[in-house]
């Protein structure tokens, strides 16, 4: 069930900060916060250069540091650098709160380059290793996209599933979700008319 052709995939060569249909977590420092603000504004030199400018201020070991890196890749100018902003998040500070977020990145940019076995790897580890994280209903979106490039639209339909429900009051996310879920629909009519015609079929 390819999904090529929805407009989703235009992020591919897209700027990284282009790349997100999750909502982010806040941000707890205002200069990252400023920097990301001026990356949605055309501004992103001078977003970059604040973001640089507090990572060369924090020790590897602070706590605001994952956050940092986190906002790195956000603002990134090219997508591989912004890739290894977010692996570093996810591998060096896995047990931070940036790590799921960062997994949920990772999962959008494989998808959109087309490498759909990455993208469920990296949302199933957002809902295996971080269940209780609020970038699950995300996760599951991707996992579930990808599960439907993958010819498995029944655990797609199960991910997308519990993506709409997990999303809270991120209502994109929930819409993009239910858009989905109607071919899932269709998907479930279709199994149910072959399976009465094949019973049909059978003698006595």
């Amino acid at each position: 069930m390819k999904i090529a052709g929805v407009a989703l995939l235009g992020m591919i060569g897209a700027a990284p900060a282009a790349v997100a249909a999750q909502q982010d977590p806040p941000l707890p420092d205002s200069t990252l916060r400023h920097a990301v603000r001026l990356i949605t504004e055309g501004q992103g030199d001078s977003a970059r250069a604040l973001v640089r400018r507090k990572l060369q201020s924090l020790p590897p070991v602070d706590t605001l540091y994952p956050a940092a890196l986190y906002a790195a890749g956000v603002v990134a100018a090219h997508r591989d650098t912004a890739l290894a902003y977010f692996r570093r998040v996810s591998i060096e500070y896995s047990s931070s709160p940036w790590a799921p977020a960062a997994l949920v990145r990772l999962a959008q940019f494989a998808f959109a380059s087309g490498d759909f076995a990455a993208s469920l790897r990296a949302g199933e580890r957002v809902l295996l290793d971080y269940p209780a994280s609020r970038e699950r209903a995300a996760a599951a979106y991707w996992a579930g996209l990808a599960r439907l490039e993958l010819a498995d639209p029944a655990a797609a339909c199960v991910l997308l599933a519990r993506a709409e429900q997990e999303a809270g009051m991120e209502v994109e996310l929930a819409n993009r979700a239910r858009f989905y879920l109607q071919r899932c629909e269709g998907l479930a009519m279709a199994a149910d008319t072959a399976a009465r015609d094949t019973a049909a079929q059978r003698p006595p």
